[in-house]
């Protein structure tokens, strides 16, 4: 992951900002969250994420009840293999996609030393049935609509 200098060049489309930092960067999305409460929270698009992570602290300060998950789950991440907690969120929201009575990943960052700026990990699963195409050149994100002519199998052949 590229660091963040303490100048960053932050370009803003829509409701994500690239943060530049030399020729990297991390796309800052917000995402709307609605449950036993409903808050707004920055997060990491991570293209290289299947699953979507909320920071557990984050959730517990927003008033979050986890004290019921509905499941665990293994994942492998570039640091090895991890178990977080399953939830369902009633909806989560971003660039006008919303996903409703969706599975939450919850992990706690800072007890495994993970320290950050952003509140969690938006993965591709966010984004199943989705086209949407990431342009660093011109800095945008366009999230096409999704069309009842093409099938999830005669999109990925194209």
């Amino acid at each position: 992951m590229a660091s963040i200098r303490n100048d960053p060049k932050i370009y803003t489309t829509g409701s994500a900002s690239i943060i530049a930092n030399g020729n990297f960067g991390i796309i800052l999305v917000t995402v709307e969250m609605e449950g036993n409460v409903s808050r707004q929270f920055q997060m990491a698009l991570d293209t290289g994420s299947s699953s979507s992570c909320f920071d557990r602290d984050t959730l517990i300060i927003e008033n979050y009840n986890l004290d019921n998950p509905i499941g665990k789950v293994k994942a492998e991440t570039a640091n090895g293999i991890i178990e977080m907690e399953v939830f369902e969120a009633e909806t989560l929201s971003a660039f006008g996609i919303t996903r409703h009575n969706v599975h939450i990943y919850v992990y706690d960052f800072l007890a495994h030393g993970i320290t950050s700026s952003y509140q969690g990990v938006l993965g591709l699963d966010f984004f199943e049935n989705t086209k949407f195409c990431i342009d660093m050149r011109d800095n945008t994100i366009s999230v096409l609509p999704s069309s009842p002519f093409f099938s999830r199998q005669s999109d990925l052949s194209q």
